[in-house]
């Protein structure tokens, strides 16, 4: 620093220049880099030391001076919880609960399971009454008819009631089995039952309803609010006979983008 005639006024004293490079030279411990005139002036004037520290004076009791770092320490707990990796690690961490309550706790109860178990849904056509037109009701044949007759017209209650009769005379008759838990879904009862009914029919893998019972199946499963339980029928239906290969892609691809 070499002062010049703006650092002295002309009865000798610091100008406000003078005094402001002392001040600034005092709150940053380099006083004793000034000029050897002002710093000598500095020590043998009591004026000018006056004012230097009075202007340090107002200048630590205002907002705009750096302040010592002792409140920053003692205010180091609550800057750490908000230190950026903080924030990251705790935003990791909702992100981390999101996905679990997504995955594991929200899919049984997504009110769009029902809403898809709707859409696809769609009672197996009647391949009996069709076949047996004008079978008497006196005898099994008679009887599966008139309630596949009943069904066909989609009373599905009244031929729940037949089926449900027919299925106590032949618990082991693929047909009835069939037929009954597709009339249970269709009339809105609890699946449980037709759970148990496809559920049968699809280990018979030669069996004439071995292929539509596992896609009743995959439905049950999301209506019941575990897709998850849907999926691994559904990817085997995939590579099925092409009517329910296509069902499968698609109810598949609804299950993603909900």
């Amino acid at each position: 620093m070499n002062p010049g005639n703006e650092l002295f006024t002309s009865d000798g004293h610091l100008t406000e220049e003078g005094i402001a490079l002392c001040v600034e030279s005092a709150t940053e411990n380099s006083l004793h880099i000034l000029a050897p005139k002002v710093s000598d002036h500095l020590n043998d004037c009591p004026e000018c030391k006056r004012m230097v520290f009075d202007t340090i004076n107002a200048l630590e009791n205002s907002d705009s001076f750096p302040r010592d770092e002792a409140p920053l320490h003692q205010d180091r707990g609550f800057i750490r919880k908000f230190h950026p990796a903080y924030m990251i690690a705790a935003t990791l961490l909702v992100l981390l609960c999101l996905t679990i309550l997504l995955l594991y706790v929200l899919p049984g109860h997504r009110p769009d399971n029902q809403a898809l178990f709707e859409q696809y849904f769609k009672p197996y056509p009647d391949m009996v009454s069709m076949k047996n037109a004008g079978t008497g009701h006196a005898n099994i044949q008679g009887k599966l008819v008139y309630a596949m007759s009943l069904y066909a017209d989609q009373r599905f209650d009244s031929a729940f009631i037949l089926l449900s009769r027919l299925h106590f005379e032949l618990p082991s008759n693929d047909t009835v089995s069939f037929y009954l838990g597709n009339t249970i879904l269709a009339s809105g009862k609890e699946p449980d039952a037709a759970r148990l009914l496809f559920g049968s029919l699809s280990k018979k893998p030669s069996g004439l309803f071995y292929t539509p019972s596992r896609w009743y199946s995959s439905l049950i499963w999301i209506k019941l609010g575990k897709p998850g339980l849907a999926k691994p029928l559904l990817i085997e239906l995939q590579s099925g006979p092409v009517f329910y290969k296509d069902k499968a892609d698609s109810l598949l691809k609804s299950m993603r983008t909900r």
